[in-house]
């Protein structure tokens, strides 16, 4: 499933499989969702924990190529607003 980050519902965050903390096996998640923006920005959510609105995703990083990690809706919403600086 793809979509725009503006466009993001909590029907779509209810779909994502429950957030887990055993990562030993990074690479070998199955990607639920993709979100992008307007900017160019791309994510690509595994997991999602409602309770604290985290998620484990890949994300294209400008000065590192593909990043993995945990991060949040606010996270992503201030990477977007973030100045580009390169």
């Amino acid at each position: 499933m793809s979509r725009r980050f503006s466009e993001l519902t909590a029907k779509d965050l209810a779909r994502l499989p429950s957030l887990c903390f055993d990562h030993s096996r990074i690479g070998e998640e199955i990607i639920h969702l993709h979100l992008f923006n307007d900017e160019k920005m791309h994510w690509y959510i595994a997991e999602y924990g409602p309770i604290n609105k985290r998620f484990f995703a890949f994300y294209l990083n400008k000065a590192d190529g593909i990043a993995s990690g945990f991060c949040s809706l606010e996270y992503i919403r201030l990477m977007i607003l973030q100045p580009d600086l390169t």
